[in-house]
């Protein structure tokens, strides 16, 4: 009997099972990948910023969250951000500011936050002229999101404050984030309606307060841009005050 003389396809391939494991094993690596991405909150030091892909090719305005836009469109308007953040990456260079300031991006909007150094003076809530063209370039970047809330934040260390006008860290924070409101809207340089003030005094910190490096860090003003997508609830119900019987005929 004459024995078949194996192919060399006979000798070189896997069984099947292989392929199909090697795949699987491909497609988890891909999924892991995926999950620890999407799982990090990216933190650049106003460098660039990258805007929300959804759904694939979809995109949605960035404005509105419901209005399709195309491609072009999309990627304008990330190179216009990221450009306005650079410029203003630069005038912080120039002002010696740049440990004075940190960018941030999240599913939620974007964020900005300056150390109270660069806007006052200790316990004081008068914006410091020098800080207006920081200012400034912060507002040209909210302007390229006309729909979107803009929260002003004010906080503190723990530090007790006694004073006639700031008896709190309460009351300093909020009088703090009140000037950089004020000072937007005296401009026109934010819609009014989009704007909201807010003072934590020193109850969400960004680390301990344990030594003066970190309580530098945790007395700052942060202005966050929330994405128009961002789920709002009202405060309250709304309330039927009239009651059925005290209806008039």
């Amino acid at each position: 009997m004459v024995k078949r003389k194996p192919q060399v396809d006979d000798e070189i391939m896997a069984p099947g099972w292989v392929v199909t494991y090697g795949d699987l094993m491909s497609l988890l690596l891909v999924f892991f990948v995926l999950i620890v991405s999407f799982s990090t909150t990216e933190r650049i030091k106003f460098r660039k910023a990258i805007g929300s892909l959804k759904g694939g090719t979809s995109f949605l305005d960035p404005n509105t969250g419901t209005s399709p836009i195309t491609m072009d469109e999309f990627m304008n308007m990330e190179q216009e951000l990221e450009t306005s953040i650079g410029e203003l990456t630069e005038m912080l260079e120039v002002m010696g500011l740049e440990s004075m300031a940190d960018y941030y991006q999240d599913e939620k909007g974007i964020r900005f936050v300056l150390k109270s150094p660069i806007l006052f003076d200790e316990a004081r809530a008068e914006l410091k002229l020098a800080v207006a063209p920081v200012l400034d370039q912060i507002a040209l970047i909210i302007s390229k999101y006309p729909h979107e809330r803009v929260i002003i934040e004010g906080h503190t260390d723990n530090t007790p404050i006694h004073t006639e006008l700031y008896p709190s860290n309460w009351e300093l924070s909020s009088a703090r984030s009140m000037a950089v409101l004020k000072y937007y809207y005296r401009r026109n340089l934010v819609a009014p309606g989009n704007l909201a003030s807010m003072g934590y005094g020193e109850f969400h910190p960004l680390v301990p307060n344990t030594t003066a490096g970190n309580k530098a860090r945790n007395r700052r003003v942060e202005i966050f841009i929330e994405k128009a997508t961002t789920a709002r609830t009202p405060l309250l119900p709304e309330l039927n005050l009239i009651s059925p019987e005290k209806t008039a005929p």
